[in-house]
């Protein structure tokens, strides 16, 4: 499925969706941690303006990266001015897929982010690899 920036569907998007405020900027942090893991670069929502996905960049956690968090897995904190991540370490981060404006979201790249947000553990992740790796050859 095909995304828009959040300017792209609602180009008032400040005044009209946040009484003024920016959703970018805003920091984010690992939900029950003080650990920031990026800034909200941006919004990816749906041809009918539903929000999908924040596009964070992670360099703050060490990551020169940007990777797209679910919305169902964020908590906004205006009065703080931070997002908190549900389900996110850095294993995740490590795996999920780099975020490039330039490029579609299609439905390959979803479901590769969708996986990872699901595992429980990253080494679950390293097994599956090497199994798909091993089956191709």
């Amino acid at each position: 499925m095909a995304f828009l920036r959040i300017d792209e569907f609602y180009p008032n998007y400040r005044k009209k969706l946040f009484g003024g405020d920016d959703i970018k900027g805003l920091a984010v942090y690992a939900s029950g941690t003080d650990r920031e893991i990026g800034i909200v670069l941006d919004a990816l929502v749906d041809w009918d303006g539903r929000f999908q996905y924040l596009v964070i960049d992670t360099s703050s956690w060490g990551f020169a990266k940007k990777v797209l968090l679910p919305i169902n897995s964020c908590l906004v904190d205006y009065e703080e001015r931070r997002v908190y991540a549900d389900g996110i370490n850095k294993q995740k981060i490590q795996y999920l897929p780099d975020y490039y404006s330039t490029e579609q979201v299609d439905e390959d790249y979803e479901e590769q982010v969708r996986l990872i947000y699901e595992m429980q553990d990253a080494n679950y992740l390293l097994a599956e690899q090497k199994q798909t790796i091993s089956y191709h050859h």
